[in-house]
């Protein structure tokens, strides 16, 4: 009995060791070309193979966090600005048209967050 626990906490460990660390960055990114690959039908293998290629050879942490930090910095821009011209717009007719723009590219600055944190 001892020995049939001790086998279910061990398989609870390394599962949890195996789910329990995402990869971030370009290991993400590498994985997420990897999974594709493993199932992708023949006529699109190579294009996976050549990007995971590409991939290998020219990312870094460092720059795909720079290039994910200017897509926030940029979509913070777009969301201040779409919140200046709802608070500008004069027109009753004009404003939901407004409001679905800043709703719009809030959702697209959430969207960068999280890719941000990945």
């Amino acid at each position: 009995m001892k020995s049939i626990v001790c086998a279910m906490l061990l398989a609870g460990l390394a599962s949890s060791s195996v789910y329990g660390a995402q990869p971030t960055g370009c290991a993400a990114q590498e994985q997420e070309i990897r999974n594709k690959l493993a199932t992708a039908s023949p006529w699109a293998k190579p294009g996976l193979e050549k990007a995971l290629g590409e991939q290998q050879e020219h990312c870094s942490d460092s720059n795909l966090r720079a290039e994910r930090e200017a897509k926030v910095n940029a979509a913070q821009a777009k969301v201040q600005t779409r919140q200046q011209k709802l608070a500008e717009e004069r027109d009753p007719k004009d404003i939901p048209k407004r409001q679905a723009e800043l709703k719009d590219a809030q959702g697209k600055l959430e969207a960068a967050q999280r890719e941000l944190n990945r």
